[in-house]
């Protein structure tokens, strides 16, 4: 026979019901508020650069997308670290939906650089990441806006009309990723990480370097 956990304004959620050992009713007075967090930064880092030890177009493939991962990861950790050195676990929810507003969808080129930017309004930061230089070019334009958009969104899979002069097929994505030098893609977003960490007087993450 299934277990049950109630309380005195409703159930309780589907984590609670399966932890219970008996039927039981608890005042809602009595329950804790719990912060899960979890980082995958790392993850996606390492997942990375253990594509970047091989030579071939799927490892540039999958090195593009999981360094894009790494990022988008890092950011809204990164956010929080900087949240929780200031406020209370109980504050951090509402602090980081002014950062990350909840159901709002934004690319990580845009967040980039709007995050960093309503961070030091704030006062939180010393600086905001240069956005000039060749790196972060190279980055939205090359490694985000061209390969992961076109990788993720299927457009490599979309027949396209070529003019050559040689008999042959035009070279194909998979021949164009199979060029890219390894570690390329992981390298130019550990480089974005240090950078920010720099500008912003905050501590880069030690697996940044780890080989």
């Amino acid at each position: 026979m299934s277990k049950t956990i109630t309380t005195d304004s409703g159930p309780l959620s589907f984590e609670w019901q399966a932890a219970g050992q008996t039927d039981m009713v608890l005042p809602s007075d009595q329950l804790a508020t719990v912060i899960v967090m979890a980082d995958f930064a790392r993850d996606w880092f390492d997942d990375a650069c253990n594509e970047a030890t091989k030579e071939t177009a799927a490892a540039r493939r999958r090195e593009i997308i999981f360094a894009v991962c790494t990022l988008e990861s890092y950011l809204l950790e990164w956010v929080r670290k900087i949240l929780l050195s200031r406020y209370s676990h109980a504050e951090l929810l509402g602090r980081l939906d002014k950062y990350f507003p909840g159901g709002q969808r934004n690319s990580i080129v845009r967040k980039w650089k709007a995050v960093p930017e309503a961070l030091y309004a704030d006062g939180l930061i010393k600086e905001k990441p240069d956005l000039n230089g060749k790196t972060w070019q190279t980055f939205k334009k090359t490694v985000y806006e061209y390969y992961r958009n076109a990788l993720i969104h299927a457009s490599v899979s979309r027949p396209q009309k070529k003019v050559t002069a040689f008999p042959g097929p035009p070279a194909d994505w998979k021949a164009e990723l199979g060029k890219l030098r390894a570690g390329w893609a992981i390298e130019i977003v550990a480089e974005l990480i240090r950078g920010l960490n720099d500008k912003a007087g905050t501590l880069t993450p030690d697996w940044l370097d780890d080989p």
